[in-house]
């Protein structure tokens, strides 16, 4: 099938990608994080891609790089907000207060900041790996695309990673079986973000135009 042909360059970005998401999945069975702890995670985690994304498109380079970065700045904010209160209503008791300082408590303890550390790094490993020389064209993923395009994928593996956390965590509240389920929700998200970085492949290694 197309989307499993990658180039075995593209390995050590998916091991990593695997390994940064059972980070989290090591929080809930080891460091007992209940559901919303790791949704809140996830919700971090998206920060981290956003800055990713700026960091594409001012390396890109191309047309009206600065005020689309700051256009992305201010939706992405707006987007990031608007999903901590469905987050918060969803799965946090609708109590913005005491969820925030739920977050706040988190972002003091060791192992949050170890599983948030990995998933960082994941996503930076991607990052470099966009720095690579292509086979072909000899030229960086970063010269082929535009800003626009950086902005693109990164809502696109926005919108796709979350959905499937959604899906995930509706799985968890119906099943009894914590451990499975929770097990379940992990490898929903890391299969997403596999999927993404099997798909972001074949962009890498074209030739440049």
């Amino acid at each position: 099938m197309s989307f499993l042909r990658f180039p075995a360059a593209a390995i050590p970005s998916l091991a990593i990608t695997v390994i940064a998401n059972l980070v989290p999945l090591y929080g809930v069975l080891a460091w007992g994080w209940d559901l919303f702890s790791l949704i809140l995670l996830y919700w971090l985690e998206t920060a981290v891609i956003g800055l990713f994304a700026v960091a594409r498109m001012a390396l890109g380079g191309r047309g009206m790089a600065i005020p689309l970065i700051a256009f992305f700045v201010v939706h992405f904010g707006i987007f990031m907000t608007v999903h901590l209160f469905l987050v918060i209503s969803l799965f946090g008791g609708g109590d913005g207060l005491a969820a925030l300082g739920h977050l706040r408590d988190m972002l003091g303890e060791r192992e949050f900041l170890i599983a948030i550390a990995a998933l960082i790094g994941g996503h930076l490993v991607s990052f470099i790996a966009d720095g690579a020389p292509a086979r072909a064209g000899k030229q960086r993923s970063w010269d082929r695309r535009d800003s626009g395009d950086a902005m693109k994928a990164a809502y696109g593996r926005v919108f796709v990673t979350h959905l499937t956390i959604l899906i995930g965590a509706a799985l968890v509240m119906m099943l009894n079986a914590r451990a499975a389920a929770f097990a379940t929700l992990v490898a929903l998200k890391t299969g997403a973000e596999i999927l993404a970085e099997i798909r972001a492949q074949p962009k890498r290694s074209a030739p440049a135009r």
